[in-house]
């Protein structure tokens, strides 16, 4: 009976709470309300406030009016680096117009447009305060020489046309096709790879020139050797085999023992047709050597 009374009596005790525990945040924020409130009522910070309040209502009125004051109206647009391509295409490209606020004119932008274009490599775009823009560019290199119809145009090592030309450069590869409309990049870039494996070699024979040859839906590469008198239709696709075929061929007609390098063609003459790796057909107008 002691021990039930004892149990109750636990019970029924309240825990203890230490004086003023409960009143430690308020008392903090209170403080800091207090602080804050003295802070403010002193002349320097009043004076700081004004000034702050004064630029945030004032600042964006005074970008636009810099934005649209003609002090800062675009009046010349400078291109540095170009050699084939036109100034004025480069503007074009980048969208300018001359007169428009120079502040609307990112230079990352600018760059990002300019390098959109194959036939830039590199860009750089400067503001010159208050009217101009400095654009400093890096003409993409040329691969080949791309005669379309009567139209020559500089290709690109990616297979893109960078630019029509009017004098056409005897030092770079040709790669041609009989009509006005141009090559894909695809057909492009698998005629670039064939330009690459005959300069390497590949097929023992030098050539000048690699043309893209449309059948219907068909294609095939015919190349035509430096001296004129070789042509060799190579079909499509599977190029290195394909041209170590043509090699071995070209090597037996003409008697030269196993030599790595091309081999002089000037004796032979006719056409070549490699239907496939292992299937080569010959059909010689002449030759020498060991026939």
């Amino acid at each position: 009976m002691a021990s039930g009374k004892k149990k109750a009596a636990l019970r029924s005790r309240k825990p203890t709470r230490r004086k003023g525990a409960g009143h430690v945040r308020p008392s903090r924020l209170r403080r800091a309300r207090e602080a804050f409130a003295e802070s403010v009522k002193r002349p320097q910070n009043i004076v700081f406030l004004a000034i702050f309040a004064l630029v945030c209502f004032t600042f964006p009125p005074f970008l636009r009016y810099i934005g649209q004051h003609s002090y800062f109206a675009l009046g010349e647009v400078e291109v540095m680096g170009t050699d084939r391509l036109d100034e004025s295409r480069v503007q074009r490209w980048m969208g300018l117009e001359l007169g428009g606020s120079i502040w609307s004119a990112s230079p990352r932008e600018l760059e990002e447009e300019l390098m959109r274009q194959p036939a830039i490599a590199r860009a750089d775009v400067r503001r010159l305060l208050p009217d101009r823009l400095r654009v400093r560019i890096e003409e993409a290199p040329a691969r080949a020489l791309l005669r379309a119809g009567e139209a020559f145009y500089l290709v690109g090592a990616g297979g893109d046309v960078l630019d029509p030309i009017a004098q056409p450069s005897a030092e770079l590869p040709i790669v041609s096709l009989d009509q006005a409309e141009l090559p894909t990049r695809a057909e492009l870039r698998e005629a670039l790879e064939v330009v690459g494996l005959l300069e390497a070699g590949t097929g023992r024979v030098r050539v000048s020139e690699v043309e893209i040859e449309r059948r219907g839906e068909e294609r095939g590469l015919v190349a035509h050797s430096s001296d004129g008198r070789l042509t060799v239709r190579l079909g499509w696709g599977d190029w290195q085999a394909r041209l170590h075929a043509l090699g071995r061929v070209v090597a037996d007609a003409s008697g030269v023992k196993a030599e790595e390098g091309f081999i002089p063609t000037g004796h032979l003459a006719g056409t070549v047709d490699v239907i496939d790796p292992e299937t080569v057909v010959a059909r010689w107008r002449s030759r020498g050597g060991a026939a």
